[in-house]
Order: structure tokens, then sequence, then C-alpha cells
């Protein structure tokens, strides 16, 4: 279940454009045929943001008109969502300025939250999380790999995939079983880790979650698959208490 709720405060709409630029936060469009297209942040001033495709490996921006052909001009209305922990932030507004690699989108006098409730998305870098995954590959054998997750939810992860050690990023919709250890690493191999075995489905590759760091790996998303009932429990627990341990010492 989602709740859509209109933001009016210049403050707040300041905030979600300041957190989007310091996390580095994952943005993203649809095309017309409605494909979803991710986007970076180049610059903010004031409550104008400049945005650009993701840049690949290579950290130069892909033209827009490799994506969008003719669809962006001045003038010309778009949505741009923004995910951030607290909730996905969508921008409806015209495009004030473009050229071949980026374009200008000011937020409007409102901005549109959706707070996925049953999902309840974390970053959990910093909190030592992370899956193992059994790949198969000439190269790698097959051995458990593990994967630093970048977020988490109910409903799926973001992990940082090395791409230097296991080469290409997984295919769209290429599924594994994965186990995900939720206890950071002081309480590996002891009574108090704690584990879960889940199904995973590749959602999206973000591309490099550092473009001034390419070598570090992608940014990859997953779904869970089938997630039982306590499983699901478990994470949301895991989530909320990652959320509060962060707000409390704010």
């Amino acid at each position: 279940m989602s709740d859509v709720v209109v933001v009016t405060s210049k403050e707040e709409i300041a905030r979600v454009l300041r957190s989007a630029l310091a996390d580095r936060a994952e943005v993203h469009c649809e095309t017309r045929n409605g494909r979803a297209v991710p986007l970076e942040i180049r610059s903010l001033s004031g409550m104008s943001l400049v945005l650009s495709l993701k840049r690949g490996a290579e950290g130069v921006a892909p033209l827009l008109s490799s994506v969008f052909q003719n669809d962006l001009a001045t003038d010309v209305e778009i949505e741009v969502v923004i995910s951030l922990v607290d909730g996905q932030y969508a921008i409806r507004e015209r495009i004030s300025d473009v050229s071949l690699t980026a374009f200008t989108l000011s937020a409007g006098p409102s901005i549109l939250k959706l707070q996925r409730r049953s999902d309840f998305r974390v970053n959990v870098r910093a909190e030592g999380y992370v899956a193992l995954l059994t790949l198969t590959d000439k190269t790698i054998g097959e051995k458990p790999q593990e994967l630093t997750l970048l977020d988490l939810s109910a409903g799926g992860m973001r992990v940082l995939w090395p791409t230097a050690k296991l080469g290409m990023t997984p295919r769209v919709k290429q599924s594994w079983s994965a186990e995900l250890i939720r206890s950071p690493p002081s309480s590996r191999g002891t009574a108090d880790e704690k584990t879960a075995k889940v199904m995973i489905e590749c959602v999206r590759d973000h591309g490099p979650e550092n473009p001034d760091r390419p070598q570090d790996g992608h940014a990859v998303s997953f779904r869970f698959l089938d997630l039982g009932q306590d499983e699901a429990r478990t994470i949301l627990f895991v989530c909320l208490a990652v959320h509060r341990a962060r707000y409390a010492l704010r």
C-alpha cells in the first residue's frame, strides 16, 4: 500500500534536494515508451537541479538524444523520481533549460512523496550487512560470493556488484538463491548472527556506484521473490532498528 503526500514546504523540498545530491540518490524518469532511465544529479542551485543520463564506466555522460530522441526540450513537462531512505519523491515540472548532455529542472511549489509502507527502504551500507550469492562461473567456481548491501527493504535490496572480480553484471530477470546476513561483522559465527535464505531477481543495473571510482563496482537492484511472511517481518524489523538508531544519533 502506498500513500501520496503533497509536500509544499520550501524547507522540506530543499532538504530532499540536498539529500539527493549528498547521498548520490537513485534518480530516474520514464521515456514515452515506459522505459525507466537512470539519471544523476550533476549540480544543485537553490531549487534547480541539473540532471544528466547516468555516466558509464568511462565517466562521460551520454547524449540525451541517445535515449530520449527529440522528446526533451525547453518547456516540456517531465517527471523525475528521487529515491531516498524515507521514501520516493516525484518532481513534475517543465524543463527550464536543456543542452546535449544535461537538462535543468526546478522543483516547483510542490513535490509528491510516495511512502512505500510495506517496504520501508533503509540505507544499510554503513551497518556492515552483506548478501551471500552462490554463482556458477568457470572462473570463480560455485562458491558463495559476499556482496555489500547498499540498501534493504522488504521488497528487495541494492548491492555493490564487484565487476572487477565477478565481471559482467547480472541480466534483468536473472535470479539466484541468496543468504542475507543481517548482523554486523562483530557477531559473525556467533549465536547472535541472523541469516535468511531468499530468492532474488535482478531488476536494474544502476551503473558505477561511484562514478569517480568505477572499478569499485556497480550498484545493482534485486527484488525478493515469494518472500515468506516471517522473513519479510524480520527484514522490516531490521530496517526499523537501523532507522531508529540513526535517527537517535542526530
